[in-house]
């Protein structure tokens, strides 16, 4: 089930993203520590909050997950997604990030999440891709501990309002989850995401 998190760019934490061991505590010299890149193909998850007054609100969240083998501390995240309408971009008022633990596969309790307005994210325009207009978007998250060896996973949603609709890009083959209208689901690919930070040791 999906849990909406909107609340004007603040930050919510309901509990710490656990014991660090080895991951270093500051990350001075940030690095790629994950990629999945974009596979082009314009295919995608709707992954949305319809602002619309008396709209559809949290009904589509689509997650990725990941896990590091000596942990890390992720400072930033990167993805790719896009709108079907090219031009429509400024449609996107703000984003949540949210990082969840794992249950037996799927996401489970919300660790913390974070809204941005559109202004704080950068967004690179790559062009139309199939049915698709695609951008590369990248935005510094407060710092999330990934403890070694957990999997966790990470949702990205646009806020824009209904008919205009987001989808989170696939990255080839893989595993997602993607909650709809209430009904969560695994879904056969991995989806466009790269994470910055520094890794455990």
């Amino acid at each position: 089930m999906s849990i909406p998190v909107h609340f004007n760019g603040s930050l919510l934490n309901i509990m710490a993203g656990g014991s660090s061991g080895g991951i270093p505590s500051t990350c001075p010299s940030p690095t790629t520590i994950l990629t999945q890149a974009f596979d082009n193909t314009g295919a995608g998850y709707i992954s949305q909050f319809d602002t619309a007054g008396g709209g559809l609100g949290d009904f589509s969240k689509s997650y990725e997950n990941f896990s590091f083998v000596h942990g890390a501390l992720v400072t930033d995240v990167h993805w790719t997604g896009g709108i079907q309408t090219p031009g429509g971009e400024d449609a996107v008022t703000g984003w949540t990030i949210q990082f969840w633990t794992d249950n037996a596969g799927q996401p489970g309790t919300l660790i913390q999440g974070q809204d941005f307005l559109a202004a704080a994210v950068t967004a690179v325009h790559i062009g139309v891709v199939g049915p698709i207009d695609a951008f590369a978007y990248s935005v510094n998250v407060t710092q999330f501990i990934a403890d070694a060896g957990v999997t966790f996973w990470i949702s990205i949603q646009a806020q824009l309002r209904l008919p205009e609709e987001w989808f989170w890009a696939t990255a080839g083959a893989g595993t997602c989850w993607q909650v709809l209208f209430g009904a969560g689901a695994s879904q056969p690919n991995n989806l466009a995401l790269d994470l910055t930070g520094c890794l455990g040791s």
